[in-house]
């Protein structure tokens, strides 16, 4: 079954659905440069070209609303299958997301999005139809995407020397991979980590699914694209969230670590609003690299399986360690306690291949999605 067969099932299952619930709101459709003006807020779209062909679409937020100061720059990366509308996302009140706060605070604030989502499918060259465009992880995204943006940033913000770093989730860790192998890795500011993921435990059913699971995503999806952005999909999700909250709020558990009283961090009225705003989807190939994560537990750049291929890529049979002693840049880390992603393998790795003299802050009630939604 490939990825574009699963969303037709998946929109002809919720099809019924949709036609008994409330049509969803416009909101869910905005792109992101939308939502910041929708709040009253400067808004500015890029286009970044990476030396590998990517263009990507960038959005900017230079100054607050009362103030046309242009402060120190940040560059905010998203989790694995979201997109910039993951730091615009509503929290509690009308302006609450985090992109916003921080250009209230004084940042000149830009929000990047990976190849490969629905902002940034234009290449040179290649077709998002081919399976070659779709050939790269996070490592690509740390060695070509982050730096080019950087450069492109530094342009424009002139009185600045170094972009700080904001990632969440898969965010984070394209940071702390940037600043180890990215060529202008000296212009990167305080990382700022929420809730990174790095390597995934083995302790558990973790690794042996890791093992048989990668595989297995290739034979059923084959090397695209995986859970590309389908109105569709946002339109089931509302639907669903519409008729059985209980559902979400589940769901909503799961992801952040299953404990009831997380609930109490989230503004439960916008309960639909958190599922429908689109999945932006990733390349399968990176998915494929999160799962040899688990498999071994390790910080590795991607295996091309088969030690010719890792010799094309490296110049060596195994796929290289992330070197976290390399990163030079002052890292702050911020997760939850019962986040069940950092908890296990995560931190503790990170904390003991970090230099010395990193920030870790634990919030005891926070799971893995409170730091950007709650």
């Amino acid at each position: 079954m490939t990825s574009s067969l699963l969303q037709m099932v998946l929109y002809s299952l919720g099809m019924g659905l949709i036609l008994l619930s409330s049509t969803p709101p416009d909101y869910l459709f905005r792109s992101s440069d939308e939502f910041i003006a929708a709040h009253g807020f400067p808004s500015e779209v890029h286009f970044v070209r990476t030396s590998d062909g990517f263009i990507l679409r960038v959005f900017r937020i230079p100054h607050s609303r009362n103030s046309t100061h242009i402060g120190p720059p940040v560059l905010l990366y998203h989790s694995i299958l979201y997109s910039s509308d993951e730091f615009l996302l509503d929290t509690s009140t009308p302006g609450s997301s985090l992109a916003l706060m921080l250009s209230e605070n004084g940042m000149d604030v830009w929000i990047a999005n990976k190849r490969g989502n629905h902002y940034c499918l234009q290449h040179d060259r290649l077709s998002p139809e081919s399976e070659e465009f779709w050939k790269w992880s996070f490592d690509q995204v740390a060695k070509y995407d982050v730096p080019a943006i950087v450069d492109y940033i530094l342009q424009l913000n002139q009185g600045y020397s170094k972009v700080g770093f904001l990632g969440h989730s898969e965010g984070a860790t394209i940071g702390l991979a940037a600043a180890i192998v990215a060529k202008n890795k000296n212009k990167l500011g305080p990382l700022i980590l929420l809730n990174p993921i790095m390597n995934l435990s083995t302790k558990s059913v973790h690794g042996q699914v890791g093992r048989v699971a990668e595989q297995g995503i290739y034979w059923i999806f084959g090397k695209k694209s995986f859970m590309q952005q389908s109105p569709q999909l946002s339109m089931l999700a509302w639907s669903i969230c519409t008729k059985c909250p209980k559902c979400c709020e589940r769901l909503l558990l799961l992801i952040c670590g299953g404990n009831q009283e997380l609930l109490a961090n989230f503004n439960m009225r916008m309960l639909q609003y958190y599922f429908s705003v689109p999945l932006s989807g990733t390349s399968m190939i990176n998915l494929g690299h999160w799962l040899q994560c688990m498999a071994s537990g390790e910080f590795r750049m991607y295996d091309w399986g088969s030690p010719i291929d890792n010799w094309i890529h490296y110049k060596q049979v195994i796929p290289p360690r992330y070197d976290l002693s390399k990163v030079q840049s002052p890292v702050s880390i911020f997760t939850g306690a019962f986040d069940p992603i950092s908890k296990d393998g995560n931190l503790p790795t990170l904390m003991s291949q970090l230099n010395p003299g990193f920030f870790l802050h634990v919030e005891e009630q926070y799971g893995h999605l409170e730091s950007v939604l709650g």
